[in-house]
């Protein structure tokens, strides 16, 4: 009655999958082409028919369709809300880069045979949403892991994280089961979106945590005297069946012992690299499977040489630090240190003397083209002699290592050279400003407006590019006329050949005591011109006469004009005809031509 209970119990739990990747150690990975291969081409142009519900393609698929590439840059036609995105952990390894269908479809299936019994597995691979974090509306995947055709585990949505994620579930296999059919199918609607990539399928099978009696990755020292002792397999579970195996290299294994043995003793101390690890499974038959055991994390034992030849070279009249003592002669040195392992090693120094050999250092560079600026270059440093390759420095006066020597200042500079083998040689250029670029104009100025003024330069060099700027007036030219309209500053900016730049300001004053003239009498019987009015300004600075009005001793007026221009006359009559001699009041409005608005009023005395 117990066996039967036992087993309906192990019936239940087969293909029991639990929502959580195995949290101890792993076997090797069962799907010897889950990680799609490696290969030179950035595309697989041969179908691998290994997704039954896609059509294969080799540029960048539509819905319904796959294709194998290192980088997903790889295929033609990649679209702009794809990520750019390639294999995880070798740059000739390919992805499976995956644009799901409307319908649910395989990505991928393989059958596994010569499984064990009641073990447990992992079933996992790597998936990544390949639509960019910023992208909206768009179908986030889902993919689905099943056993035999049933769903076991889904990912549920694959978020746009731009990380990839290692998805997947362990379970139990049957009393009797030697297979099962593993497959990864597309289990979200189809449209915009639901697009990812696939890498690192893997079916493994777990065990318990499993090492070596210390932390994984640590290394053991230890010294050519040491003494043997043990390692412990720390399994996490009883009455497991362990196969050790060593490495000298971490890559090839052999085996060293099989059955429940738990310990294992390093008694080899010929310096050099010892790896040990073990395989694990429930029992002897298991052990025998690799689809069955699991693999421990290795542990390094690292026996440390005794004994180190050294070789080395110094230049004539330098000292080598060695021991105790400071060599400066060429010969075999021996002596036996301690080290901080506790370890006795001797080391053999053989050391040479080289002289040096004419080292030197021919230094092309440009002077700084403005004064004060820190336009100078070293363009090459052109080291020759002694023993290449060469360790250069440029110090300036302070002492100070120059690090970008395209923009140095005026200056001594010390150009610092030593060789492999510690030769030194200083060498020392001098960096001249040249002299400083000066420019000047006209002193300050009063001027009446209106009044022009020829503006003029005197500088130490000549200018390749000029500008006036002040603001009533621009100009580019060299000697330009100038007829301010307001009081301001006047900046002159130039620059030479060199691009070096020199300015100089004028201040403007503009006179506001303007000079604006009319007649007071009108004489019809004047033979000499004193028959009309007008208004006379001194350069002229009049630019339109706003209003214009006389008026009779009445207030009426007897002329009027608007918005005429500075020319204007007028000749003392009323429609057509003479007024009648007396004195007549005007008032006078006008817009000057800096536009500032006057306003003048006075009388006109007519006779005959």
């Amino acid at each position: 009655m117990k066996s039967i209970t036992f087993s309906l119990l192990l019936l239940f739990f087969s293909y029991t999958s639990f929502a959580q990747l195995c949290s101890g150690n792993l076997g090797s990975n069962i799907f010897d082409d889950g990680n799609f291969g490696i290969g030179k081409e950035a595309v697989v142009f041969t179908d691998p028919n290994i997704a039954p519900g896609y059509r294969y393609v080799t540029g960048v698929p539509n819905d319904g369709q796959y294709a194998l590439a290192h980088n997903t840059t790889d295929l033609s036609g990649l679209y702009p809300t794809w990520l750019n995105i390639g294999d995880r952990t070798d740059k000739d390894g390919y992805i499976m880069v995956v644009n799901a269908s409307f319908q649910p479809g395989i990505f991928y299936e393989k059958e596994i045979v010569g499984l064990c019994p009641n073990t447990l597995y992992e079933f996992s691979a790597d998936v990544i949403n390949l639509i960019k974090r910023d992208i909206t509306m768009h179908i986030f995947p889902d993919v689905a892991f099943l056993l035999d055709g049933s769903v076991k585990y889904t990912t549920g949505p694959v978020l746009q994280t731009e990380q990839w994620i290692k998805a997947g579930f362990s379970f139990t296999t049957a009393m009797n089961q030697t297979s099962v059919k593993l497959t990864l199918r597309n289990n979200a609607a189809g449209g915009n979106g639901n697009d990812l990539a696939l890498d690192n399928i893997s079916f493994r099978a777990c065990g318990p945590r499993s090492f070596v009696a210390i932390q994984a990755g640590q290394t053991i020292f230890k010294c050519k005297d040491s003494q043997p002792f043990k390692l412990t397999a720390e399994v996490g579970a009883t009455n497991q069946y362990v196969i050790w195996q060593t490495s000298l290299d971490g890559f090839t294994w052999t085996n060293v012992t099989q059955g429940q043995v738990y310990e294992i003793t390093h008694d080899r101390f010929t310096p050099g690299s010892y790896y040990y690890r073990y395989l694990t499974a429930g029992d002897e038959f298991n052990i025998q499977n690799e689809k069955c055991r699991v693999i421990s994390d290795a542990v390094l034992v690292e026996v440390v040489k005794d004994v180190y030849e050294k070789y080395d070279t110094i230049c004539l009249g330098n000292k080598y630090s060695f021991a105790t003592n400071n060599l400066d002669t060429k010969g075999d040195y021996t002596h036996t240190f301690v080290s901080s392992l506790g370890c006795d090693s001797t080391v053999n120094l053989h050391l040479h003397v080289v002289n040096a050999n004419n080292l030197q250092t021919n230094a092309l560079f440009d002077e700084p083209k403005c004064f004060g600026t820190a336009t100078g270059k070293i363009i090459d440093l052109r080291s020759s002699g002694g023993h290449p390759p060469y360790v250069t420095s440029v110090l300036n006066v302070q002492g100070n290592s120059e690090s970008d020597l395209e923009k140095l200042k005026e200056g001594v500079y010390d150009i610092n050279i030593k060789d492999r083998h510690g030769c030194f040689s200083k060498e020392q250029i001098v960096l001249t400003d040249p002299p400083l670029f000066e420019i000047k104009s006209l002193p300050d100025t009063v001027v009446e407006l209106g009044e022009s003024i020829k503006l003029s330069v005197s500088t130490n060099y000549n200018p390749k590019d000029i500008r006036w700027d002040s603001p009533d007036f621009s100009s580019k030219e060299l000697e330009p006329i100038y007829i301010p309209t307001t009081s301001n500053i006047l900046n002159l900016t130039a620059f030479n050949a060199n691009d070096c730049r020199a300015g100089d300001t004028i201040s403007i004053t503009v006179n506001r005591d303007y000079r604006i003239y009319f007649p007071n009498i009108l004489s019809f019987a004047s033979k000499d011109g004193n028959d009309e009015f007008f208004f006379k300004s001194f350069n002229n600075i009049i630019q339109t006469i706003e209003v214009f009005e006389v008026y009779d001793r009445y207030g009426n007026i007897v002329e009027r004009a608007e918005s005429v221009n500075p020319d204007y006359i007028w000749q003392g009559k009323l429609s057509s005809k003479p007024i009648l001699p007396g004195v007549y009041p005007f008032i006078v409005k006008l817009i000057l031509i800096n536009g500032e608005i006057i306003n003048r009023s006075g009388t006109i005395t007519i006779v005959d």
